[in-house]
Parts: structure tokens; C-alpha cells; sequence
């Protein structure tokens, strides 16, 4: 079956200084660069799409195959280098360090990737799919520090686990994005015009997204984050700035998503439902 959204279920600038959460018209991708107290990607765009009543939901996990997942925005700016490819984490590195290694191409990319999260979003109320909306508490604990406590985190899922990728080039690590971003006629160095739409092309062969979307989808609520290490200094920078479903503009800017999914059988024999055969099914 295929689904397709216009639209987001719900859009949010995930940054800690976003004085209007869920409102805004716009969202941008960025680094904070050297500055500790702040995560390595400081500024993330939160995307939410509600599968519930077009997807059956609640069911076993192992029944759920992505056939493809393809998200589509439009930057609200231009003006940055165009860069296609993945940038591994040494090139992000202080020139002096002895692991920096020179970017093959110019630019940086912008990645997609699932969502974690922690904390509360209310007293005594985990932060989850159903809880964090467009206008929940950024973060916890946040202070002198902002680094390692928004409540809603890029993840890459790895081996099938949440695993917060905001700080990855001072954790010294290579994160896997669920896609990155490509734009149709635009050559990697070209400065990237106004409205260009991004594509994001999902990855169904690696088993860490098949089994994030497969959550996502018996919960009934898929949750994306975009990401990029695009670097910016004190009120200013060139990175990407994306439309969200609050702009001006009318529809066909903000996140769009087509997403094909096949429904697999129950598996034979499996009476108690555990998605297995063994003791319990005789």
C-alpha cells in the first residue's frame, strides 16, 4: 500500500532558542561548531507524520516491510554549497587534529534520520511519538548547558538502537543518515537557489531503517528529524533554511512524504502471535 502526505502531521524548529515552537515558518539546519555547551548539530528540523488510519497499526513488528520512503522540502533560503554526499566526521575536525582529513567535494550535506527521546515532556510523562508535539518542552535540564538534553534527538538507529547522533564528530563517530539530501539539476559546489526541493531517497536495504519504520508504523506515528553540520557563527551563517507547514506560501514547500509499505502474512503456525513458532503455539 502507499501513502502519500502533502503535508506534515506536525513540523518543529528543534533548537533551543525557537521562541515559537510548532508556529514558525521556517526551520533551519546548522553546527554550533567548537562551542561545547551546545550540541554539534544545534539546529534540527522536527517532521511528523501520522500514520494512523491510512496504515493498519498495532501490529506485529516483523509484519511490517518498507518498500520505500521518499521525503521531499523546499528550502525557505539559498546561498549554500550543494553537497550530495555523506562527510565523514574527520572533516569536520580542527585542522590541527592528527584524524582531520580534507572534504573530497564542496559543501555540506543535509541528512535525514529518525528520532529518539528522553526525559518528560510533563511531570510523571516520558517524551515519546505521542507525547512530544509541535510545542513541547525543547529539552531538559537545560541551563548553562545545552548539550545532550533536547528531548526529541536525531538517531540512526543503529543496530536497533536510539542513539542520539547530535554530538558525533566530538564523539568521534560515523553516524548511517536514512538518506541524504539531493537536488534535481544542481551539480555538487553549486550554490543552492531558493525553493530548491530537497530528496531524500530512504534506504529499505538497511535493517536498521526497516526496523525503525516498522516501529514507527505499529505505533502508527513516524518521526523524522533533519540534520546537518552547516557552520554558523553568532546571529549568521549560510546553512539550509526549510519551509514548514506554517509558511505563507501555500502547500507543496513544507515536507511532503510517499511512503510504500507491504502488509507480510501471519506467519504460519504462530498461534500465540509472539511472530515465531516454538513452544507456545502447540
Amino acid at each position: 500500500m502507499t501513502v502519500t502526505f502533502s503535508e506534515p502531521t506536525l513540523d518543529r524548529w528543534n533548537y533551543p532558542f525557537n521562541a515559537t515552537p510548532g508556529t514558525r515558518d521556517r526551520a533551519s539546519t546548522f553546527s554550533a561548531g567548537a562551542d561545547n555547551n551546545f550540541d554539534d548539530r544545534d539546529g534540527q528540523v522536527l517532521l511528523g507524520f501520522d500514520t494512523l488510519g491510512l496504515i493498519p497499526d498495532g501490529l506485529l513488528e516483523k509484519r511490517y516491510k518498507l518498500i520505500s520512503a521518499t521525503l521531499r522540502i523546499a528550502t525557505f533560503n539559498g546561498g549554500f554549497a550543494y553537497d550530495p554526499t555523506y562527510d565523514p566526521f574527520t572533516t569536520y575536525l580542527p585542522t590541527t587534529d592528527p584524524a582531520f582529513t580534507p572534504d573530497a567535494d564542496p559543501g555540506r550535506p543535509v541528512e535525514l534520520y529518525g528520532v529518539g527521546f528522553r526525559g518528560e515532556c510533563a511531570p510523571m510523562v516520558p517524551c515519546d511519538e505521542t507525547t512530544y508535539v509541535e510545542d513541547a518542552p525543547w529539552g531538559a535540564g537545560a541551563g548553562t548547558t545545552f548539550r545532550g538534553v533536547r528531548h526529541a534527538y536525531p538517531t540512526d538507529y543503529f543496530n536497533q538502537m536510539p542513539q542520539d547522533v547530535s554530538n558525533n564528530v566530538d564523539d568521534r563517530f560515523d553516524p548511517q543518515p536514512f538518506a541524504v539530501g539531493h537536488v534535481a539539476g544542481l551539480n555538487p559546489g553549486d550554490t543552492t537557489p531558493f525553493d530548491a526541493d530537497f530528496v531524500f531517497t530512504v534506504d529499505p536495504a538497511n535493517p536498521d531503517v526497516q526496523a525503525y519504520f516498522a516501529r514507527a508504523l505499529r505505533l502508527g506515528r513516524l518521526r523524522l528529524m533533519l540534520s546537518s553540520l552547516h557552520p554558523a557563527v553568532q546571529q549568521g551563517g549560510v546553512f539550509a533554511d526549510f519551509y514548514t507547514k506554517e509558511n505563507l506560501f501555500g502547500a507543496g514547500l513544507a515536507a511532503r512524504l510517499d511512503l510504500t509499505v507491504e502488509i507480510l502474512p501471519p506467519l504460519v503456525g504462530d498461534v500465540d502471535g509472539d511472530g515465531s513458532v516454538g513452544p507456545g503455539d502447540l
